[in-house]
């Protein structure tokens, strides 16, 4: 007696607001990769990609309140260094040439590449 149908308009709407959150989420993920592909070569794209490593180790510690130990902190700073000389050699392979439209094309590619991790 006390439940509701949930095939009722007004449930509907709520599971269909709640569907929408992750969905925008997912579809701002693909885009902004998608443009940041064009942006960069695809190589420096897929190893961009292994930042969802670090972004899910941050949610965990804030959302779920899990303790990371010495061994992930470990890890986690080898995938932040692995990032950091994958971006850095880009930058100075792409200083070669000359171009600063190049370089701030490559920045802007990095920065979508990693928001999207975000999502």
């Amino acid at each position: 007696m006390g439940k509701r149908d949930p095939t009722t308009p007004m449930n509907r709407r709520k599971i269909a607001l709640l569907l929408l959150i992750p969905t925008l989420g997912d579809t701002f993920e693909q885009v902004s990769r998608n443009v940041s592909i064009t942006m960069m070569p695809p190589s420096i794209s897929q190893i961009m990609r292994s930042s969802v490593v670090i972004f899910t180790a941050v949610l965990a510690v804030v959302f779920l309140k899990r303790k990371l130990y010495r061994h992930h902190y470990v890890s986690l700073v080898g995938v932040c260094l692995g990032l950091s000389l994958v971006a850095l050699s880009s930058f100075l392979a792409g200083s070669d040439s000359g171009s600063t439209i190049v370089a701030s094309l490559l920045a802007l590619g990095i920065m979508l590449q990693l928001l999207g991790s975000f999502f």
